[in-house]
Order: C-alpha cells, then sequence, then structure tokens
C-alpha cells in the first residue's frame, strides 16, 4: 500500500462524514447532515443543497453502471461520468443509491 493510499483511509477513518465529503470536492449546503462516507473520489461532481440529510450506508456514484455497454461495444475504456445534484430540504435514506447525472429536486425524499 503506498502512502496516498494510507493518507487517503486515514482521512476517511478520522473525518466526520460532512468533512470528508468536503475534502473530496462535495459543495455541501449550510445545516446538511450526513450519516455516510459513500462517496466517490470525483466529489466535485456533487452538488448538496441546504439542511439535507443523507443516511448511513446510502451511496452516491458519480461514475460507472454502463458495465454491460463495455462488453457489447468490446471497448474497455468505455466509461460515464455525471453531476449528482441533491436539493435542500431533501431527505436520503439508508441504503439508497443514487447514480451518476441525478438531479433530486427540493423537498424530496428518496428513500
Amino acid at each position: 500500500m503506498n502512502i496516498k493510499n494510507i493518507i487517503k483511509k486515514i482521512r476517511r477513518n478520522l473525518m466526520s462524514p460532512n468533512e470528508y465529503a468536503k475534502s473530496l470536492g462535495v459543495k455541501l449546503g449550510k445545516g446538511c447532515f450526513i450519516s455516510t462516507k459513500e462517496i466517490p473520489e470525483e466529489g466535485y461532481l456533487i452538488e448538496i443543497g441546504d439542511y439535507v440529510r443523507i443516511a448511513a450506508h446510502a451511496s452516491i456514484y458519480t461514475h460507472g453502471g454502463i458495465f454491460p455497454l463495455r462488453k457489447y461495444y468490446n471497448d474497455p475504456t468505455l466509461e460515464q461520468f455525471g453531476k449528482v445534484k441533491i436539493g435542500s430540504y431533501t431527505s436520503i435514506g439508508a441504503y439508497a443509491t443514487i447514480m451518476q447525472g441525478v438531479t433530486i429536486r427540493e423537498r424530496c425524499i428518496v428513500a
């Protein structure tokens, strides 16, 4: 394991979920309460509004989900990235999965 991976692991374990999200570049609104660290390295693609609650074990993805198309087109380099936007006053429930390119509007509940 190289030093970069060791630092990532320490940072992930010692920081609060909110601090960890910000360290990855997530645009985090005021009054948010995040209970998960299932955030990709491309945190700069994630924008979270004010007073959002994200429960434990929820996952946010900014890439992937097209593995079958890699096989279909026989292109191992095929990849898809997309922004994720979560509007203010929204609640994301435990074990919810938010995929790339998704926008969740204000005042929503995702279970």
